[in-house]
């Protein structure tokens, strides 16, 4: 059975202490393969250095990366505008609110009252954007939220031919 042999069945991470815990993490053993965060142009003590200052938890809820469903936190960035930087470590939920921030998902009546944290989150990147860069992210985020709400316009009008 396959249950018998472990497979298929979620197991919780091993609590290891902090030295070997952090061993490899988000780094590959083969030099053949790039280390996932190459994508975003961090060298390993780049990420080292992020993983150091978020303390292996997401930077806006302080969940611990290993209590995370994958395990593992991910490298939350913005990108658009003509702008491009990391912004932090980030469990899957946080980094779900930040796209409603960045204005690529709406904001809904459960996510919107965290939207303080999600904007202080994004003016404390990793990277330290500089100022013309902050300015291209906010002027694309802009845009990008007004054209959600295009998008998703509530109207008060009745629909013609009846009800809905």
């Amino acid at each position: 059975m396959i249950n018998d042999l472990g497979l298929g069945v979620p197991r919780p991470a091993p609590k290891l202490p902090p030295a070997v815990r952090r061993t490899d993490y988000g780094h590959r053993r083969r030099p053949d393969l790039a280390c996932p965060h190459d994508l975003y142009r961090l060298t390993c003590d780049d990420y080292e250095a992020m993983r150091d200052r978020a303390r292996d938890c997401c930077e806006i809820c302080g969940l611990h990366g290993h209590d995370t469903p994958r395990g593992a936190l991910v490298v939350d960035h913005f990108e658009g505008g003509g702008a491009r930087f990391v912004r932090g470590l980030l469990c899957d939920r946080c980094n779900s609110l930040m796209q409603r921030h960045d204005g690529t998902a709406p904001w809904g009546p459960k996510s919107l009252h965290r939207s303080g944290e999600a904007r202080a989150y994004h003016l404390n990147a990793f990277s330290n954007p500089t100022d013309e860069q902050r300015a291209r992210a906010d002027a694309e985020i802009t845009r990008r939220r007004k054209r959600l709400q295009d998008r998703y316009v509530v109207s008060s009008q009745p629909v013609e031919g009846g009800a809905l």
